[in-house]
């Protein structure tokens, strides 16, 4: 995990980024640089880039929450409190426990609206 980083800067004005991505080995960890052009009218902060980026990676399942808080640059348990703030949950439900929720849901649901046994009163007379 030492040596990840993720670093977003503004170009300078009429300067375009590389399409390069250069890799680089530090330790045991390779990195690279991904340079973003970001508009100044777009009034995203650097720290906000990287979180979105990160939290991106870490929804996807590419990057533990430890290692995302390292490319932001923060403790895990602070990456994982702001996660909410930028679109993700720490928690990401599969597909089986949507299905358990949505059976736990029915089950109760029916549970409560139960017709009494004396419904009978609409058949046939």
């Amino acid at each position: 995990m030492e040596g990840e980083h993720c670093v977003v800067r503004r170009l300078p004005k009429g300067e375009r980024p590389g399409f390069g991505v250069a890799s680089a080995p530090v330790s045991k960890v390779s990195t690279r640089t991904i340079t973003l052009e970001i508009p100044d009218s777009l009034a995203v902060s650097d720290f906000d880039a990287r979180m979105l980026f990160a939290a991106k990676l870490y929804e996807r399942g590419y990057l533990s929450a430890g290692r995302c808080a390292a490319l932001v640059g923060m403790d895990k348990w602070d990456f994982i409190f702001k996660l909410d703030e930028y679109g993700t949950p720490y928690l990401l439900p599969t597909w089986e426990d949507w299905q358990q929720e949505k059976d736990t849901l029915n089950a109760n649901h029916n549970r409560r609206h139960k017709l009494p046994d004396s419904t009978d009163q609409y058949s046939a007379a």
